[in-house]
């Protein structure tokens, strides 16, 4: 294995989203506040489905419409400047894991469906941001479409490049479905077990020798 691609929220990277919630409630009218607080995931997970790249502009329209409401570019803005600061934690072992791929002269990559600013200040803030060769954002391709894996993969071959995330379309039918390795990081053991998958991210080492 000469690459290893790796999902960053919910993967790398856990947060409660609490900063995320404040700042909803303290820009928002409460009615709408309530729609974004309930729905959020399902309204990403939409555009995502339906755009291949992040754009603040078509993020506002489409936000717009879903909650019937003026969402404004400058929410928008706001909430990826928030983003910075979560509050994100890093499941023990993942350090040694990440050291021990870099010793195994692995290049490390993470592809990420959010815009890039606030991901890297992320990594930054949990220290492990010195271990990636490559970030990819949504801000260039987007999960599940082709374009985000195949953009990853760069000038690899497919059969040297694992994905690595916790989201079963995005994560693992995404990157398999084009003929690229995936490892699904199931760690409450949601799926079946004919999956390729792994409960804890340091079981990783036994893939790379």
């Amino acid at each position: 294995m000469k690459k290893i691609i790796f999902d960053l929220d919910g993967t790398l990277l856990t947060n409660t989203y609490e900063v995320q919630r404040q700042y909803f409630e303290s820009s928002l009218d409460k009615e709408i506040y309530l729609k974004m607080r309930e729905n959020v995931k399902a309204y990403l997970d939409e555009y995502e489905s339906k755009h291949i790249r992040y754009d603040i502009g078509d993020l506002k329209r489409f936000l717009s419409c879903a909650t019937c409401s003026d969402i404004s570019e400058g929410f928008i803005k706001g909430w990826i400047e928030i983003g910075g600061y979560i509050d994100d934690s890093v499941e023990d072992g993942l350090i040694s894991t990440l050291e021990y791929l870099k010793s195994k002269d692995v290049k490390l990559a993470v592809l990420t469906n959010w815009f890039r600013r606030p991901q890297v200040e992320r990594l930054k803030n949990t220290g492990i941001y010195k271990y990636f060769d490559e970030i990819y954002t949504g801000e260039e391709f987007l999960k599940p479409h082709s374009e985000a894996y195949l953009n990853a993969i760069g000038d690899s071959r497919k059969c040297d490049c694992i994905v690595v995330g916790d989201t079963l379309e995005k994560d693992y039918i995404g990157p398999k479905s084009l003929g690229i390795g995936a490892v699904l990081y199931d760690k409450d053991d949601k799926y079946h077990n004919t999956l390729v998958k792994v409960k804890r991210l340091d079981e990783l080492k036994r893939r790379v020798r």
